[in-house]
C-alpha cells in the first residue's frame, strides 16, 4: 500500500470517527428530547408512570413483574394461575469499559466545542 493510500484510509478513519461521535451526541439530543416530550405528556393528562429500569428487572424479574401488575391494578399474588417457564437469559448490557467510553467520549465533544 503506497503512502497516499494509508493517508487516505486514516482520512477516511477519522472521518467515521467525528461522524459516529456526532451521531452518538445527536442520539443523546434526541433521547433527551423525547424524555422531556414523555414527562410534559405526563403531566398535561395528569398520568403517573410506572419508572422502572433495565437493571431492576435482571435483578429480581418476579419483583419486577410484581410491581407492573400491581401498577396496571392486578393483586398480588395468582402465581398458581399463570404458567410457569424458564425464566429468560437476561444479563446486563454495560462493562466495566461503558464509564471508560462515556468519560472519553464527554471530555471529547468538550475540546470539540472549545476549538475555534
Amino acid at each position: 500500500m503506497s503512502g497516499f493510500s494509508i493517508t487516505r484510509l486514516l482520512s477516511h478513519f477519522l472521518r467515521c470517527f467525528v461522524n459516529s461521535r456526532d451521531e452518538i451526541a445527536r442520539s443523546i439530543l434526541d433521547t433527551r428530547f423525547s424524555q422531556e416530550s414523555w414527562e410534559k405528556f405526563f403531566e398535561t393528562f395528569g398520568v403517573t408512570p410506572l419508572r422502572i429500569t433495565y437493571e431492576q428487572i435482571v435483578a429480581d424479574p418476579e419483583a419486577a413483574a410484581s410491581r407492573i401488575a400491581e401498577h396496571c391494578g392486578f393483586e398480588r399474588g395468582g402465581a398458581d394461575r399463570v404458567e410457569q417457564f424458564d425464566d429468560p437469559p437476561l444479563s446486563p448490557q454495560t462493562t466495566a469499559l461503558n464509564p471508560i467510553w462515556e468519560r472519553r467520549f464527554n471530555c471529547e465533544r468538550a475540546a470539540d466545542a472549545n476549538r475555534p
